[in-house]
């Protein structure tokens, strides 16, 4: 659906005497370590997600729209038993830390990063999860916001029965409908492990979807820590270019500065098993359309 947004304008009866100072910490922020490390591996494809990458950029002023790419860090992440995962060299044309070599993680292992630059340490940890393949999609028409009915796309999956599963969806429609991807996350307290019972819908809905257009589903298993912090950034977020557009700086990751816990990062260090898949809108129909995966 369409999400209008609403500004209240605040009116600070006291902006004379604080304005110098309020100006001051917005034009002068110090600058700090923005890490965007998400290490997706694809349940079905091995060899594509030997490739990963990792961005490093430093925070700037609230007014600024230039986020400066850090190039002189040296960044490893290794397993339970400190082993190398795979090597992280900057790559210059994709002004990100490239590896073309990573392992395979092992489900419940739990993995850690290192990141040296500039003569701090930062380091991070995160346990991979796993994620059960989609069982179908089905297609109806929803008729609560127009008589005429909205294209209702319901994503069917298994929760998985003894695991604390926690999810994130990512649905990339049409560039006509939305430049941006539309997340969502959630966990499973409410619904069922019972055999028979244990699957439920993550449904998308939105009015200007048209027969022919193409759904890119995306569905991420993540841990407990990843799924809280997502939590704040998706609130945060809403209204806005999206969650990874920038990290809101009152949100804190689990990013930390081992040589000075002051001066701390930004951004967060996760470690996901996913599904991938491409749905093609199917026809206006009163009857519901159910396709198999």
């Amino acid at each position: 659906m369409k999400k209008y947004i609403y500004t209240i304008l605040i009116a600070i009866i006291s902006w004379s005497c604080t304005e110098e100072i309020v100006l001051d910490d917005i034009l002068n922020s110090t600058p700090r370590l923005v890490v965007e490390a998400n290490i997706d591996w694809n349940k079905n494809d091995d060899e594509t997600s030997k490739t990963q990458t990792i961005k490093l950029t430093k925070s700037t002023s609230y007014y600024s729209q230039d986020y400066p790419v850090v190039t002189n860090a040296t960044i490893t992440v290794t397993n339970s038993s400190d082993q190398s995962m795979g090597t992280f060299a900057y790559d210059p044309t994709l002004e990100v830390y490239l590896s073309t070599d990573f392992n395979k993680p092992v489900l419940g292992e739990t993995y850690f990063i290192k990141i040296e630059v500039d003569g701090e340490v930062y380091t991070a940890n995160d346990t991979y999860t796993s994620i059960v393949d989609p069982n179908y999609i089905r297609q109806g028409l929803n008729t609560d916001f127009d008589p005429d009915g909205i294209i209702n796309v319901d994503y069917n999956i298994d929760n998985e029965i003894g695991v604390d599963n926690y999810y994130l969806f990512k649905i990339e429609p049409p560039t006509r409908v939305t430049l941006l991807p539309e997340y969502s996350n959630a966990d499973d307290k409410l619904i069922s492990e019972e055999p028979g019972k244990n699957n439920y819908d993550f449904t998308y809905l939105e009015e200007e979807l048209e027969p022919g257009d193409l759904l890119k589903i995306t569905t991420y298993g993540i841990s407990q820590r990843y799924n809280d912090y997502m939590n704040k950034l998706l609130l945060t977020a809403e209204g806005s270019s999206g969650p990874f557009s920038t990290t809101p700086a009152t949100i804190r990751g689990n990013v930390l500065n081992e040589t000075d816990e002051e001066n701390r990062a930004f951004g967060y260090f996760s470690i996901n098993q996913f599904t991938y898949l491409e749905y093609t809108v199917k026809a206006k129909s009163e009857e519901e359309v159910v396709t198999e995966y």
